[in-house]
């Protein structure tokens, strides 16, 4: 896994940079990387468990935490856990009560290739959400008025404008 510093430093690194390149927040970006190892995660501690990733936003630290709630009978071992086991796994967990949330930490481990491509979808997929919304909300109030842009190609009669940020097409209709 990114055990290096170097390499948490360069997660932190790319973060930045995707989110200036993109114009997005770069909290949003490490939040989603945290929901694609969490997701890794899950294929190697299994489906069942609710896996939580926290991202140090300073020096890059990746730890992981499997989320369990403290209850006096626990039936699924994956996410309860006796108020006892929850104080001998941590002592800040003695002001936890019955229903609380507790987070157990787990190994760090080496992503697989269908784990590191699992992780690399789900961060995908949140920065195109995240964009689509940046340039939503860059467009809202800009509807039924005229801009101004560099007409840069034709496709299939449809002519592509470059306004800046973002691209738009001018239909042939």
């Amino acid at each position: 896994m990114l055990n290096k510093r170097a390499d948490k430093l360069e997660l932190l690194r790319i973060a930045e940079a995707v989110a200036l390149e993109k114009s997005i927040d770069k909290e949003l970006i490490i939040s989603s990387m945290e929901n694609g190892i969490a997701k890794a995660a899950k294929s190697k501690f299994g489906q069942d468990n609710e896996i939580k990733v926290l991202i140090n936003r300073d020096n890059g630290d990746i730890e992981i935490f499997r989320k369990l709630i403290v209850s006096e009978k626990p039936e699924n071992a994956n996410i309860e856990i006796k108020l006892e086991d929850a104080i001998k796994l941590n002592e800040t967990n003695k002001e936890k009560k019955i229903g609380d949330e507790v987070l157990q930490p787990l190994p760090s481990f080496d992503f697989g290739r269908i784990a590191a491509q699992t992780a690399k979808q789900v961060i995908n997929f949140n920065v195109r959400e995240a964009e689509r919304e940046r340039q939503y909300n860059d467009f809202i109030d800009k509807k039924d008025t005229i801009l101004s842009g560099i007409v840069k190609r034709l496709e299939f009669g449809n002519v592509i404008v470059d306004l800046g940020r973002t691209e738009a097409i001018i239909q042939k209709k």
